[in-house]
C-alpha cells in the first residue's frame, strides 16, 4: 500500500511521548526556531532535542497551542486512539506550575471535539528516583486526571534498579487497574527485557507492553516467554535507526518479531526529533515485512487495538 492509502487507514499510536508528538516544522513554527534545531541523528543528542522539544510547552497558552496542533496532526494521520505518555511533574516544572493545574490542563483538551480516544500513559518520574515516583502515586490516586489507561516506566535515577520501584507499580496496578508500558532492549541486550518481564509478573499487571524490546530476538527463550505471557512490543523503527539502535533499516527486526508470533504494534515514539509520522512508519513496517507476510495497515492497526489498555479498560 502507498502512503495516501495508508493516511486513510484508522490508527491507533501506543508509544508517543507527549511533548515530542507533533511534526518537526509544526513544532519549528510554534518555537520560532529551524526545523534541524530539533533534528536527533544519534543517541547522544537525545536528550537534548528532547529538552528543546519540552520547551514548546513553557506556560497553559503555549500548551493550548500546542495541543490544537497536536489534534491537528492525529485527525491528519486518522488516529482513533492514542495513549500518549505524559508526565505531569515534569510538565509541571517547564510550565511552572502546579501539577494540578496541568491535569486540569490535560483534562480540557481530552474533552474538546475533534479528538481521537485519549488514554493517557502516566509516567512514573523515577528519573528523580523513589521520591519522584511516589509524587507520581500521589498525583494518580487523586484521580484528578481522568482517562487514565496506564503507568509507563521510561526511566530510573541513576543507581537505583527497576526492581526498586516494584512496590510502587504494583500499588498503582492494583488500586487503578490499569496497564503497564516499560522501556527496555532499545540500546541493551535482551537481560533488560527479562528485567522489564520480571517486573512485569511481580507487579501482577493483567495488561502489559515493551517499549522497543528488539533486542529479545536474540534470545529465543525470551521470544517465547513474551508470546506466552501477551506482553507486546510497541516499535518504533524511524526511531530505532536515528539513534543507532538499529545500523540501517535493513537491520530491522520486525519481521522477525510478527514471525515469532509475538504480538507488535508500529509508533513514531518522539517524531518531532526524528521527522516521521505514524502513515509513514506503517509505510516502513510493510515494506520491511514484505508482501509475502499477508499483513496491511488494517492489521498493523489491529495489533495495536489489541494491545491498546484504554480499549481493554
Amino acid at each position: 500500500m502507498g502512503y495516501q492509502q495508508l493516511l486513510e487507514v484508522p490508527k491507533i499510536e501506543l508509544h508517543t511521548h507527549f511533548e515530542a508528538a507533533i511534526p518537526r516544522a509544526v513544532a519549528a513554527k510554534l518555537s520560532g526556531h529551524p526545523e534541524n534545531y530539533f533534528q536527533v541523528t544519534n543517541v547522544a543528542e537525545l536528550q537534548q532535542g528532547l529538552t528543546r522539544s519540552k520547551a514548546i510547552v513553557s506556560s497553559p497558552e503555549a500548551f493550548e497551542r500546542y495541543f490544537n496542533a497536536l489534534r491537528e496532526y492525529w485527525n491528519s494521520q486518522s488516529i482513533e486512539i492514542v495513549e500518549p505518555i505524559i508526565n505531569p511533574l515534569e510538565l509541571s516544572r517547564f510550565m511552572n506550575i502546579p501539577a494540578e493545574e496541568v491535569l486540569e490542563l490535560l483534562n480540557q483538551e481530552r474533552e474538546r471535539e475533534y479528538s481521537p480516544i485519549i488514554g493517557w500513559l502516566v509516567q512514573l518520574d523515577a528519573g528523580n528516583g523513589i521520591r519522584g515516583a511516589l509524587e507520581t502515586q500521589k498525583l494518580i490516586d487523586s484521580k484528578l486526571l481522568k482517562n487514565v489507561a496506564g503507568l509507563a516506566l521510561v526511566d530510573i535515577q541513576p543507581g537505583t534498579s527497576r526492581m526498586d520501584y516494584l512496590e510502587i507499580i504494583s500499588a498503582i496496578l492494583r488500586d487503578h487497574e490499569v496497564g503497564i508500558s516499560i522501556h527496555a532492549g532499545e540500546f541493551s541486550g535482551p537481560e533488560s527485557v527479562w528485567q522489564a518481564v520480571e517486573l512485569i509478573d511481580r507487579s501482577g499487571a493483567e495488561f502489559a507492553r515493551i517499549a522497543h524490546g528488539i533486542s529479545a530476538v536474540q534470545d529465543p527463550k525470551l521470544m517465547n516467554e513474551l508470546h506466552k505471557s501477551n506482553i507486546t512490543l510497541d516499535l518504533a523503527i524511524s526511531s530505532n535507526l536515528a539513534t543507532g539502535a538499529v545500523k540501517s533499516l535493513s537491520e530491522h527486526l520486525v519481521k522477525q518479531i510478527a514471525e515469532s508470533g509475538v504480538n507488535f504494534t508500529i509508533n513514531t515514539d518522539d517524531l518531532t526529533l526524528f521527522n516521521s509520522d505514524l502513515t509513514a512508519e506503517y509505510a516502513l513496517a510493510l515494506e520491511l515485512l514484505g508482501e509475502g507476510s499477508g499483513f496491511t495497515g488494517d492489521e498493523l492497526s489491529e495489533n495495536a487495538r489489541r494491545a491498546s489498555f484504554i480499549v481493554r479498560l
